[in-house]
């Protein structure tokens, strides 16, 4: 009597333990779909400008096609200045849109956004193409617009309920797991067959690798290796800008021309986390001050210009960034810029818009930048 009831005990060890694992099985796949996010995110509900409201009308009836999708340029001719235009839908508009809905609450929109997305723009791997021209996708997948993509969804689920968006970014962020790492680091690109190993700074979205953490901890792991890359990528306290690129094989960054909009994104990126970014603001708030404006191209030693060409991209930036780190000097100047760009004249073809002074063309990046400053915009 006594020997059954230890076999008896010991089955019933054993039936605890499989259904204990069980539990903690279904619980770990579980967490990435109902593990609540902690941040404060915090909306732009401001009233829609008439500036604002002109650009949505330009970016709506201008710049969108028949299927819904944003146009990379107005016109879609080639021209010797440029002649990587052509009539393409590229992801990182999509995924801007997506954001501006987000910040107007217009669930709606957001959602027709997200099945143009679905319906013309995912690969077979679940990345997203860089862009689609006559109904063919492009092989080539970014980083950062499948960051952004997945950014958006958590957001959308966060602020408006439902399982739907977070399944689909939780599927995006397993196939960047699989396809966009490099010895744990996030990569720019892949083809579906063969990962970069170059790290565009500007592409490190800490803010969305942060909000991932939350629900996969080897994100907070990414997270700080990407930091750190970007941190090292820091130039100097006399150029306190950002180089453009790392090489994980030779592990060496380029020495090239500072982007500005490429180091500017990497300040906002910085912002957007809360870590300290004044030496860069009040470096550009100098420079602001004394040469009227911000350019395209700055020197890498010495930070002086190589450019007199400005960039609506630039000042959008700007505005967003100064407006998140309460500089007013520099959210004025930058502003005023900005709407002495956007064409007011209600004869033209662009207005509402913002027309690019060198192809005289309409870029869908910048007028797209531009309303989401406009958002920051009381």
């Amino acid at each position: 009597m006594k020997k059954i009831f230890k076999k008896k005990f010991i089955f019933n060890d054993g039936v605890g333990f499989s259904i204990l694992l069980i539990l903690l099985m279904i619980a770990r796949v579980s967490i990435p779909y109902i593990f609540p996010i902690y941040d404060e995110f915090t909306y732009n509900n401001n009233k829609v400008s008439e500036r604002e409201e002109i650009l949505f009308d330009f970016i709506d009836k201008k710049l969108t096609n028949n299927d819904d999708g944003i146009k990379t340029y107005y016109t879609n001719v080639n021209s010797e200045q440029d002649i990587n235009k052509e009539n393409s839908v590229s992801s990182q508009s999509e995924v801007m849109m997506l954001l501006y809905y987000l910040e107007r609450n217009d669930k709606k929109s957001f959602d027709r956004t997200l099945k143009y997305i679905e319906k013309n723009m995912f690969l077979s791997s679940n990345l997203v193409s860089s862009k689609v021209k006559e109904g063919e996708k492009d092989k080539i997948s970014r980083s950062v617009d499948n960051l952004r993509i997945v950014n958006a969804l958590l957001l959308a689920s966060q602020r408006w309920g439902g399982l739907k968006y977070r399944q689909v970014a939780i599927n995006i962020e397993k196939a960047i797991d699989k396809n966009l790492l490099y010895d744990g680091a996030l990569v720019d690109s892949s083809d579906g067959q063969s990962k970069d190993y170059m790290i565009t700074l500007s592409y490190l979205d800490l803010q969305t690798m942060k909000r991932l953490s939350y629900i996969d901890f080897n994100w907070k792991k990414i997270y700080t290796q990407s930091l750190r890359v970007l941190d090292n990528g820091y130039i100097s306290a006399e150029v306190p800008l950002y180089k453009n690129k790392y090489n994980m094989k030779t592990e060496e960054y380029d020495t090239e021309d500072i982007d500005m909009v490429s180091s500017l994104r990497c300040i906002l990126n910085k912002a957007e986390v809360s870590k300290d970014v004044s030496e860069s603001i009040n470096w550009i708030t100098e420079k602001f001050k004394k040469d009227g404006a911000i350019y395209s191209k700055y020197n890498f030693n010495t930070g002086n210009k190589v450019s007199d060409e400005e960039s609506v991209s630039i000042y959008a930036l700007l505005v967003q960034i100064a407006k998140k780190t309460g500089n007013d000097d520099l959210y004025n100047m930058s502003l005023k810029k900005l709407k002495k760009l956007q064409v007011m004249d209600k004869n033209s073809n662009m207005y509402g818009g913002y027309e690019d002074l060198k192809t005289l063309d309409a870029y869908s990046i910048d007028n797209l930048n531009a309303l989401l400053a406009y958002r920051y915009v009381k």
